[in-house]
């Protein structure tokens, strides 16, 4: 039973299906050229019901090809030298399969021509988020036992020895007649709707894999989020909600940790699971977005991971789209990568609300924060650092998770202040806090009134309990 309404299978029948297709591992047949070939896909495609027209990519080496008869076919060509293994060839074609569907902004069709998939489950991932959205999938297999040919988010399927000489589908849709159409524009290329980056308005999301990067020690995470809060906010990226916040994880690992955050967790158990699918959920939160959007992904190194600088270099010309990263160490970040996005932090300096890569402090100064979590503040016992978690109602007052360096305390008073703590964290999972404002408190040894400073923008996280 398909998933699309009839108005929606009449549009599909007359919309553009984009094709991209894995010359590696579904070769041209033999006897066969370029133009032949696309012919039978697109043949195919009509006999299938689809009516409209093609936008077809081709990859492969091109030290392999005469390019020249990629053009005659009316076919774009993509380099992938032959350096590419199978599994960062598929990475990079997953990159632009996604691209493309930020691409449209209306009802389209995605095809996808290419060696066996099944296993790679980011695959699968991005084809759910994206039927979601309304975008329809169609695949073509080499092999005929693949498992995604019956892929309950893919509606079309093909072998490629039968696509590829314009024979029948294994499946299909039964698309309804024209009439029930609601529209009959052809869709739309994204860059003639994108409006200008408003960050006032730009809501901003953040990717991260916090078995990779985990919290300093001695933060709990809700203080972590506070620091990385304010060092984003100086760099414009504000309206920041506790759905805003992605944590990727094993959750065995991680859950003593992360028992009384309240932030959305998705399982991995290892980094290169993570990080597949912090890919494609990154990714996909930009389709069919029109709106001003910061993207954050704090994860592993990433460096010769293709895909992200290919998606990274993509986002440039998409003006309403900006993206920050952080990574482990200042090794692992690339010229590229630094050219290649808004701003990229080193985790250490990040996760304590320090300055990105090119806007560090002058050396030998430090801020109040990092002299404290450093242990170098000159007057630890005047030093207190705190996030204040406000409520508009009153039933609710005031919550506050304090941190201050074991040395400046009695042991009475740390016992009592753990105590306090504790009572805290058991209230979050009942309560729903809403409109915090994150505030550094510092007293000085010549005054006897605290300094607060307050984030201007960062006034909109919801903390809300199950």
């Amino acid at each position: 039973m398909s998933i699309f309404t009839e108005p929606e299978l009449a549009n599909l029948r007359r919309t553009k299906v984009v094709v991209l297709w894995d010359l590696v591992e579904c070769p041209i047949p033999e006897g066969m050229d370029v133009a032949t070939a696309a012919g039978n896909i697109r043949l195919a495609l009509k006999n299938a019901g689809y009516q409209g027209n093609t936008d077809m990519s081709v990859f492969g080496d091109a030290m392999k090809m005469r390019l020249g008869q990629f053009l005659n076919a009316s076919v774009d060509f993509n380099d992938l030298p032959k350096e590419y293994e199978d599994e960062t060839r598929r990475q990079m074609i997953l990159s632009h399969f996604l691209c493309k569907a930020i691409d449209y902004r209306i009802q389209v069709s995605l095809m996808l021509i290419c060696g066996d998939i099944s296993g790679h489950v980011q695959f699968s991932n991005a084809f759910d988020l994206l039927q979601r959205k309304r975008y329809n999938i169609i695949l073509a297999q080499p092999k005929e036992d693949s498992p995604m040919l019956k892929d309950i988010y893919v509606s079309t399927t093909w072998l490629w020895s039968t696509l590829s000489v314009g024979g029948q589908a294994l499946k299909t849709l039964k698309f309804a007649d024209d009439d029930m159409a609601t529209d009959s524009r052809v869709p739309q290329s994204m860059s003639t709707v994108f409006g200008n980056y408003d960050s006032y308005w730009a809501k901003t999301i953040i990717f991260w894999d916090i078995s990779g990067c985990k919290p300093p020690h001695g933060l709990e995470v809700l203080d972590v989020v506070a620091l990385m809060a304010e060092a984003l906010d100086d760099k414009g990226c504000g309206n920041l909600t506790r759905n805003s916040i992605r944590l990727y994880c094993d959750v065995f690992e991680m859950a003593e940790v992360l028992c009384h955050t309240n932030f959305g967790m998705l399982h991995g158990s290892n980094e290169e699971d993570r990080r597949k699918k912090i890919f494609v959920d990154f990714m996909c939160m930009a389709v069919r977005n029109v709106d001003s959007l910061n993207l954050v992904l704090i994860m592993e190194d990433i460096s010769g991971r293709d895909e992200f600088l290919h998606a990274f270099s993509y986002f440039q010309w998409r003006k309403n789209v900006k993206i920050f990263v952080s990574q482990p160490h200042r090794g692992e970040v690339s010229d590229e990568l630094l050219s290649s996005v808004e701003a990229v932090w080193v985790w250490s300096s990040l996760s304590i609300s320090g300055c990105p890569i090119g806007d560090e402090e002058e050396e030998g100064e430090l801020s109040d924060k990092k002299a404290l979590i450093s242990g170098k503040a000159d007057v630890i016992s005047d030093t207190e650092l705190s996030f204040e978690y406000s409520s508009t109602d009153s039933e609710y007052g005031e919550q506050f998770i304090s941190r201050e360096p074991e040395n400046s305390v009695s042991v009475q008073e740390k016992d009592k202040r753990l105590d306090h703590e504790e009572k805290a964290k058991s209230e979050w999972k009942t309560k729903t806090i809403t409109k915090p404002g994150f505030k550094r408190k510092t007293k000085t040894a010549d005054s006897t009134k605290d300094k607060i400073e307050t984030s201007n923008r960062f006034s909109t996280l919801e903390i809300s309990g199950d």
